[in-house]
């Protein structure tokens, strides 16, 4: 049986943590360029499903205002509303289009277009 040096154990040593290190990293970047990857389609598709979720709906009625929103009262249902110069619009019956999102407790329209209507 042959005795091998210190110097040489040492070396061999050297080598295979160095082989085991670069193989670790080597695994480590493959599976982060995959999980990169995977959050990438991730992200995409639920993009899609939310442009295919949000249907503008239209609605008619009259806007109202309480103390800290705007309304719109369709029928018997009322609707929070949300969007930009709805103070030009209260008391007055309109025809709103956008987005509808329903609440725990009251549903919101967020306004895309409105337009009075007689």
């Amino acid at each position: 049986m042959e005795l091998k040096s210190k110097k040489g154990v040492t070396n061999m040593r050297a080598f295979l943590t160095a082989s085991l290190i670069i193989g670790l990293i080597g695994i480590g970047n493959i599976t982060f360029a995959q999980d990169q990857e995977a959050g990438q389609k991730t992200t995409l598709e639920i993009s899609h499903k939310n442009t295919d979720m949000v249907i503008n709906h239209e609605y008619k009625g009259i806007v109202n205002t309480t103390e800290n929103w705007y309304t719109l009262l369709d029928g018997e249902e009322v609707y929070l509303l949300q969007g930009e110069n709805l103070e030009e619009l209260i008391g007055q019956k309109v025809l709103v289009s956008g987005e509808l999102i329903e609440g725990e407790t009251m549903d919101t329209i967020i306004v895309d277009i409105a337009e009075v209507i007689e």
